[in-house]
């Protein structure tokens, strides 16, 4: 015993919780691209299949060129119903009279449907598929492994 902590000195060995491994590798992210489009108008969005937080751009005539920001669920655990969009980007589908009223993630038909409130047409549904075709893994609350750098997909 005296010869490891001769060799090991004071340094002490702590393993982080899963929490902290996550915390840690922060740069993994698992992002999705999902694309489609509506009446002229295309989406791109670009969603963290872990935390659901997605990068939402849309452009088109309708939208009078490029509109972007952030959106997630109302509910941190939902893969499905309400949604909360950052402010620059509400303020900026409000000025064009557009809402989004429900969003859905669907990790067994790879796909995320998206119900809006456009102008004239009323209420539109616009589908988004992937751009890079994989399964999406299942959701896991528990231990977040490190990151492959996007090998694991």
């Amino acid at each position: 015993m005296a010869i490891l902590r001769l060799l090991l000195g004071g340094l002490a060995l702590r393993f982080p919780s899963p929490l902290g491994i996550h915390a840690l590798a922060t740069d993994c992210a698992v992002t999705r691209t999902f694309v489609g489009s509506l009446y002229g108008v295309s989406a791109r969005v670009e969603i963290d299949v872990r935390t659901r937080v997605a990068q939402v751009r849309l452009r088109g005539v309708p939208v009078a060129g490029t509109v972007e920001g952030k959106g997630w669920f109302s509910s941190p655990t939902a893969e499905e119903g309400p949604v909360e969009l950052d402010p620059d980007f509400a303020a900026a589908l409000r000025r064009r009279r557009i809402s989004i009223v429900r969003a859905a993630l669907d990790r067994k038909r790879d796909v995320i449907t998206v119900v809006t409130r456009v102008p004239i047409i009323g209420e539109a549904t616009l589908r988004l598929l992937p751009q890079d075709p994989v399964t999406l893994p299942p959701l896991d609350y528990g231990f977040v492994p490190l990151c492959t750098h996007g090998d694991e997909l």
